[in-house]
């Protein structure tokens, strides 16, 4: 997992001296002369340290890319060199992990608008008020372990929060994407376990609403998927690719259908219960010359009950294509929709290793 680490050093300085804050150069030089230490760097390494899978990432950091030493993750030269990493970096990332307060939280956000960035606060600062912090380092690095193990994680939109001084106000400047521990939605849990029936039908308002404007859609097999295509108004083939475009419906095409769709398509897929390869098996027409064709995050969703990503007892998804190229560019983490307005993030390996 390739997780992009920034650490605003300045973080908290101003916390035990009374100044209600660290912003600005003024701020933080007063700080500094009323004796504050800096109490970022303990908390990125009580991240790090609490990390059972520390050695299954790989970081990427402002100084220095494959490791960390030292301070190479501080970002000294403030918002601008903030802004400068994240729109860098982000795209190439699984996860974006900032350890500051809400000013740092602020410069994510500003950096990684009309992105769909995964980011996780370590809380540093003085003023805490945004949602998208983990309640404590050992808390982060535990979230990250459990993207690492395979286990229920989803990503939800949490608020930017910070206070105005001029307006003497708190003032919301947006939403990220945070990693949370998921476990079992309400809505669906009967007896401690997932009613499975009523994910799905989660799952296919969830796809109804969010693709209604698209076209054209290709739908992969599978039981789920049938439903959904029921729902599009059509009866589609259990175990074949069926496109629903503005001309109407196409069933079971193959893979050279699905290269001349163009460049607007949309797929949605999932997967085998307890196989868990997401291509390469039973799926054969989405093949590596047609994934090569489309933008992962953008053109293809992956829909799946908890009880279906359960089934894999933490083992990632699996990709053997043909071909290790596309494959290893696949290889990372996804977004799942398992039920309506949900998503799970969950990690992808390439069959040949």
């Amino acid at each position: 997992m390739k997780v992009l680490l920034l650490v605003n050093p300045i973080s908290g300085l101003g916390g035990t001296v009374g100044l209600k804050g660290s912003d600005g150069q003024d701020r933080q030089a007063e700080a500094i002369r009323r004796g504050a230490i800096p109490k970022a760097r303990d908390r990125v390494e009580a991240f790090i340290e609490r990390l059972e899978h520390a050695p299954d990432i790989q970081w990427i950091a402002p100084d220095d890319i494959g490791g960390l030493s030292g301070s190479n993750y501080d970002i000294p030269d403030g918002p601008d060199r903030t802004h400068e990493i994240v729109r860098q970096y982000a795209a190439h990332v699984d996860l974006v992990v900032f350890v500051g307060g809400d000013g740092t939280a602020r410069d994510v956000l500003s950096a990684s608008v009309g992105k769909d960035i995964l980011c996780l606060g370590i809380p540093a600062g003085v003023k805490m008020h945004s949602g998208v912090f983990a309640v404590s380092p050992q808390a982060a690095a535990k979230i990250v372990d459990r993207l690492i193990e395979g286990e229920l994680v989803t990503a939800v939109p949490r608020e930017v929060r910070d206070y105005d001084d001029a307006e003497e106000r708190i003032v919301t400047y947006g939403e990220l994407r945070v990693p949370e521990a998921a476990g079992w939605l309400q809505q669906t849990k009967v007896g401690g376990k997932e009613n499975e029936s009523l994910a799905v039908e989660d799952i296919v308002a969830d796809i109804v609403e969010t693709l209604s404007d698209a076209s054209p859609i290709v739908f992969g097999p599978g039981s789920t998927l049938l439903r959904v295509k029921e729902a599009f108004g059509f009866e589609g083939t259990l175990r074949g690719f069926d496109v629903l475009n503005t001309h109407g419906v196409e069933l079971d095409v193959g893979e050279r259908e699905l290269l001349a769709l163009g460049s607007s398509v949309h797929y949605v897929i999932s997967f085998a219960k307890d196989q868990g390869f997401l291509f390469g098996r039973g799926n054969q027409q989405l093949s590596a010359r047609v994934l090569q064709t489309l933008d992962f995050s953008t053109q293809i969703t992956v829909v799946a009950t908890r009880t279906k990503i359960s089934s894999l007892n933490g083992r990632p998804l699996l990709v053997d294509t043909g071909d290790v190229s596309v494959d290893t560019a696949i290889h990372g983490i996804c977004e799942i929709t398992s039920g309506y307005e949900d998503r799970l993030i969950y990690r992808i390996e390439s069959a040949s290793g």
